[in-house]
Parts: C-alpha cells; sequence; structure tokens
C-alpha cells in the first residue's frame, strides 16, 4: 500500500487585522494506492486511519504558522488506475500565517 499527497493552495483570505497577517487556504489530498483485486477494504481501513489522524480541530504549529483543520476530512469513494485501487482523502486546511 502506498500513499500518494499533493496539495492545492486556493485563494488566500486577507483579512485587515494587521499588515503581516494573512490567511492561506489548502486542499491536501492524500491518495490511498492498494493492489487491484484484494478487494477495497484495505484501503478503505487507511483512508479511515488518515481522516482519523487529521479530525476536525488539529492544529499544527511551526514556528509563527499555525495550521488548522476546520472541518472533517472527507473521503471521496474509490477508482482505478492501472493495476492500482485508489481511495482520495481530502483534507481542507487554513493556515494562519504572521510574518515579523
Amino acid at each position: 500500500m502506498d500513499l500518494v499527497i499533493n496539495f492545492r493552495e486556493n485563494k488566500t483570505t486577507d483579512p485587515v487585522l494587521n499588515k503581516w497577517y494573512y490567511r492561506e487556504n489548502i486542499t491536501c489530498n492524500i491518495f490511498i494506492c492498494d493492489l487491484l483485486n484484494k478487494g477495497t477494504g484495505n484501503a478503505y481501513s487507511k483512508a479511515e486511519e488518515v481522516r482519523l489522524a487529521f479530525d476536525k480541530g488539529l492544529t499544527l504549529v511551526e514556528g509563527t504558522t499555525s495550521i488548522h483543520v476546520l472541518s472533517t476530512p472527507q473521503i471521496a469513494g474509490s477508482s482505478i488506475a492501472s493495476d492500482r485501487v485508489i481511495v482520495p482523502v481530502i483534507i481542507s486546511c487554513t493556515a494562519e500565517v504572521s510574518r515579523d
């Protein structure tokens, strides 16, 4: 089983709190890839583990940046590509950035 991750940066939210503060809106896609012809149970189990690891309310902090998961991640069905079954987990995040 493999995990493939990509990030998409959405439109920035730029409230007038101070000159150095803004919010990056990010969609994190984690693709659970498992071998075909083994069923989808293992892939969906791993997708649920990922969803629970990034559950709504999670906040990660690095320096002056806080990343918040504000809604429950979505498991978006499954598809087949080549010799793999793929189950995507979609995580919407907001990063609060404050530059000095």
